[in-house]
């Protein structure tokens, strides 16, 4: 019965942390990606842009193919170091995340290859 028990969690835990292969994600949808190389969860994030998209992001405003991105934060814009326009390539995406208490805010946008995608929120 233990047995049974461990490997059932074992199955849960690898489903649960199993980046998902072969999926597509469009514009809007909300991701939940592979923790940080220091263990530490990233928030879940929004899908911003996808393969061939042109994004440019600085401290005023996030651009994807010439239109002004709703629903960024200017707090996230403001920890922009420096203005960054790049085509997104094949097996890529960028992705904004936000989450937390105002005083306690966890903020994360960048290019991420699918692979760091675990699953579709």
């Amino acid at each position: 019965m233990l047995k049974t028990a461990l490997v059932v969690l074992a199955a849960v835990l690898f489903i649960q942390v199993t980046p998902a292969q072969g999926v597509s994600y469009v514009r809007g949808d909300s991701v939940r990606l592979v923790a940080q190389e220091n263990g530490e969860p990233h928030p879940d994030s929004r899908i911003i842009a996808i393969a061939g998209d042109r994004v440019h992001i600085d401290k005023s405003s996030l651009i994807v193919n010439g239109l002004a991105v709703q629903g960024v934060s200017a707090e996230l814009l403001k920890t922009v170091v420096e203005p960054w326009d790049q085509l997104i390539p094949e097996g890529h995406y960028f992705v904004v995340g936000e989450s937390g208490t105002p005083n306690d805010m966890v903020r994360y946008y960048g290019m991420i290859p699918a692979a760091k995608i675990i699953r579709k929120l």
